[in-house]
């Protein structure tokens, strides 16, 4: 069975940003729960308010048995309040290859694409497909790549690249032929929206 990757982006609260373990007692919780890999956490530079918590699950089976658990969901959705002040937007993604690599670099680019009316999920893979393996060069600086589809959504995708840098990725989108020629394959395909987070992973 494959990974699962859970993203949730939270609008964060005042007392989060101004201390971050104030979240640890709710990621507790969850880096204890049958099936979970790994559990991160960051702020999103463009905004410098979004948290983004990252739950890495066995399997989807893995997460919807956690949810079950009454108790220990219902402990954990009090003490997270603390971190957010709305609700969280969230999605359940396979992605292949292995994400992994992509969520210890030093910068995490999270780019969601939605399909525009009339596009399919075989035009965006048929863009994505290429650069995972390596087909296209992109920038040196970078940890890998991966991407799936949503399971809450079958229009919308997340692309994951790892970065050295922000500046890194703002370069090659400026100077690398190849991914200039990628980012304009996308707009005929994808409403683009792409932000970029240090994680940093969770550890009892």
């Amino acid at each position: 069975m494959s990974l699962i990757i859970e993203v949730a982006r939270i609008p964060s609260s005042e007392a989060y940003r101004k201390d971050p373990s104030i979240i640890n007692p709710a990621l507790e919780i969850l880096v204890k729960a049958k099936g979970v890999q790994g559990v991160f956490t960051g702020i999103q530079v463009e905004d410098k308010t979004t948290l983004y918590l990252v739950v890495v699950w066995e399997s989807l089976d893995a997460h919807k048995a956690a949810v079950e658990n009454s108790e220990q969901n219902t402990k954990f959705r009090e003490l997270i309040k603390q971190a957010g002040t709305g609700a969280p937007l969230i999605y359940r993604i396979p992605f292949k290859p292995n994400p992994i690599p992509q969520l210890h670099a030093p910068i995490t680019e999270f780019a969601f694409f939605t399909l525009f009316e009339g596009k399919t999920p075989e035009d965006i893979r048929a863009i994505l497909a290429p650069m995972v393996v390596g087909q296209v060069t992109i920038p040196d600086g970078t940890h890998g790549a991966s991407f799936g589809q949503t399971t809450e959504r079958e229009d919308v995708f997340c692309f994951l690249i790892g970065w050295d840098t922000v500046e890194i990725h703002e370069k090659g989108k400026a100077e690398n032929e190849k991914l200039k020629e990628f980012i304009s394959r996308l707009a005929d395909v994808v409403h683009r929206e792409p932000r970029h987070v240090p994680l940093t992973e969770f550890k009892l």
